[in-house]
């Protein structure tokens, strides 16, 4: 079985360089969705797999351009 979300703990240690805290903050505002089980969080690993691949993506453009 392939595994569908991950925790708050895990998405920071994935993500890295952001606080628990913030994830929390950013879920509770809606920028981050989230599948409750009970009061505990959980993000889709799609949204995490996504938004790693826009940070590549922006990363790679902005490196090409100061090389240029």
């Amino acid at each position: 079985m392939t595994k569908k979300f991950y925790s708050v703990a895990e998405v920071v240690d994935i993500i890295g360089n952001i606080s628990k805290g913030n994830i929390y903050r950013l879920i509770k505002r809606g920028d981050i969705p989230a599948m409750y089980i009970g009061q505990r969080p959980f993000v889709p690993c799609s949204w995490v797999a996504s938004k790693l691949a826009e940070a590549d993506a922006w990363q790679t453009k902005h490196t090409t351009l100061t090389k240029a």
